[in-house]
């Protein structure tokens, strides 16, 4: 909870910027601590795995039908994902997840971050294009799915 809260007030200080009426500072940031939950959920539901799907039930399916070893190479691809995009420059990684995590437009990342929409552009690209030479590799043979 403490991480979540502090994850929540540092993408609120990133996006201050973006706040036009002072007077709805509270719900600007409650909106902002309910998404930062909602990626917490979801990156939680992705990567857990219970114990009894390890080992030799390996070739089982869950009760969506996934394999557990498809859903252990998934989970593993985003471990890698994350760790590449860990690598990032500061502008190019923090323009990358605002973008996805966030869902916003060129136009309203520029403006959060105090740059122009063709700015966003050139980060965005840069790191897409980092990102597919660091995990290219790996990801592009016939093994990864």
């Amino acid at each position: 909870a403490e991480d979540l809260a502090q994850d929540c007030l540092l993408r609120g200080f990133r996006r201050l910027s973006a706040l036009q009426d002072a007077n709805k500072f509270g719900s600007w940031l409650l909106t902002i601590g309910y998404h930062a939950a909602l990626d917490w959920k979801k990156s939680r539901a992705r990567s857990e795995v219970a114990l009894e799907d390890l080992g030799a039930g390996m070739q089982q399916s869950d009760e969506r039908g996934v394999r557990v070893d498809d859903r252990l190479m998934q989970q593993e691809q985003q471990a890698e994902l994350r760790q590449a995009i860990d690598q990032l420059p500061d502008p190019q990684r923090e323009a990358l997840l605002i973008y996805y995590y966030d869902d916003v437009t060129y136009d309203q990342l520029g403006e959060m971050l105090g740059i122009s929409s063709a700015a966003v552009n050139a980060r965005l690209t840069k790191a897409r294009a980092a990102l597919r030479r660091s995990l290219g590799a790996k990801w592009c043979s016939n093994e990864v799915h």
